[in-house]
């Protein structure tokens, strides 16, 4: 904002060698209002970015816990497979 206000002071001084006072007014009033705007514009992009930034370590939180879930889903596929134990005696087992 400081770089901004500088600026907009800088065009200003350049400006009022060429413009009545009531014009460098004007011009000085839309300055800051553009600056303040640029400002605010800024404030929301920063918020939003970081309301992306939480919703996307959600996503891949989601992400994780599928993975985790899917991998032992097919761990336990495996097993049944692989066992000798009657089908039946085996879910309870794994329900338990």
């Amino acid at each position: 904002m400081a770089l901004l206000l500088e600026i907009a002071s800088t065009l200003l001084a350049i400006s009022a060698n060429r413009c009545s006072r009531i014009d460098c007014e004007a011009e000085e009033h839309d300055a800051i209002r553009r600056a303040e705007e640029a400002k605010n514009a800024a404030a929301r992009s920063f918020e939003v970015a970081v309301l992306k930034r939480k919703r996307a370590q959600l996503l891949m939180k989601n992400a994780d816990l599928a993975t985790y879930k899917a991998v032992k889903a097919l761990k336990i596929a495996e097993a049944a497979q692989l066992t000798t134990v009657p089908r039946e005696d085996f879910i309870l087992f794994i329900l338990d």
